[in-house]
């Protein structure tokens, strides 16, 4: 059996635009740009027809590429019509329906294409070679915004927070830092939890159980959120670093009962200071199915021996298995720094990376 040609593609998505750099050993390197929405975009230069316009020039789709696809114009969203076919030389696009009249000179469209962003720059570099997914072996590496964006944009699932009796305002009073040092009245810090179960359960500090928790009134309070509409939740305990038992057998409880995403917080981020374990725990939970149900998307267009890692806030790549929401935060700026620092052993600087820094920033 003939081996497959290995193709890297090395993608960065970002809340506009998705960068793609191909490589194949025995082709080189090649590049591509699209839009993070997942569409293909152009601009309209003739209408020839009822059913057929022309393009402008540079329009870079491969033939049949577009075949079948929905098309949107400009001004009239909820239209849409089907390509019958496109003919890249002429960039001529025929439609199987009639054009609506206001489209003209200008008019711009966007072709749905149905995949997310890295997919759809993947299948058009493999298009422009006239490859098959099925033909080679892929392997992405992929750095996204899609979990920064829904923090600052509030598009998470709130999770219910489990948490020690006696602190239910823990990331309410966070650290007292404001945001406005000097206001008279200050905005209290947003939390991403809408609703916070207090637990009577304690581990001392040396992690012995000084409290079990009574696991029947978890699950009664949490069936009854379970039957409202929660499905994510957060478990947080004091000096659960040492001990994590007790978050372990409470998420259990929950899973139990149907909560499909819950982090303990010792698994997240196991750090002494509570108060930061416990608010990693609530992100991890607040974005995790947006995280998940997105690399899934992405993982199951890159066929059956294809591989995924996916870029963290530590600058390195982690295997799509392990990644979690926080891990991809502060992914685009740690990676800038690694990708500088290489650059700069590669050009043969003597000088350490801030020298390099500091000359790109005067330049």
């Amino acid at each position: 059996m003939k081996n497959k040609e290995t193709w890297d593609f090395f993608v960065d998505t970002g809340g506009t635009f998705t960068d793609c750099l191909a490589h194949s050993d025995g082709r080189g390197f090649f590049r591509t740009k699209v839009l993070s929405r997942g569409v293909l975009s152009a601009q309209v230069d003739a209408v020839l027809s009822p059913q057929k316009l022309r393009l402008e020039s540079g329009t870079d789709w491969p033939k049949k590429f577009v075949n079948g696809k929905k098309v949107s114009f400009q001004g009239n969203q909820d239209l849409e019509l089907t390509i019958l076919e496109w003919y890249p030389e002429e960039s001529i696009l025929v439609f199987e329906n009639t054009l609506p009249s206001e489209v003209g000179p200008e008019t711009a469209i966007e072709v749905k294409m149905l995949w997310e962003a890295p997919i759809l720059a993947m299948q058009l570099l493999l298009a422009r070679h006239g490859l098959e997914l099925h033909e080679i072996s892929v392997r992405m590496r992929l750095a996204t915004t899609r979990c920064t964006n829904a923090l600052l944009e509030s598009s998470g699932e709130n999770p219910v927070l489990f948490l020690t009796a006696g602190f239910p305002d823990l990331l309410e009073i966070g650290d007292q830092r404001r945001n406005q040092l000097f206001d008279l009245i200050p905005e209290k810090r947003k939390t991403l939890s809408e609703v916070v179960v207090e637990v009577k359960e304690r581990i001392d500090r040396d992690g012995e159980v000084l409290t079990v928790p009574d696991f029947e009134e978890v699950r009664r309070k949490a069936e009854k959120l379970f039957a409202s509409g929660y499905r994510c939740a957060a478990v947080s305990f004091l000096h659960s670093y040492l001990n994590p038992d007790h978050e372990i057998q409470v998420a259990e409880v929950l899973r139990e009962i149907g909560f499909e995403h819950v982090i303990e917080s010792s698994k997240v981020s196991p750090l002494i200071k509570w108060r930061s374990r416990c608010e990693s725990a609530v992100v991890e939970s607040y974005l995790c199915r947006i995280l998940e149900d997105y690399l899934d998307r992405v993982e199951s267009e890159l066929g059956e021996d294809g591989e995924l890692l996916v870029n963290s806030s530590s600058g390195g790549l982690i295997n799509r298995s392990q990644y979690r929401a926080v891990d991809s935060l502060l992914s685009g700026p740690a990676a800038g720094v690694v990708g500088a620092s290489i650059i700069e052993k590669r050009c043969g600087f003597s000088k350490d990376f801030l020298w390099l820094y500091s000359h790109c920033w005067k330049a």
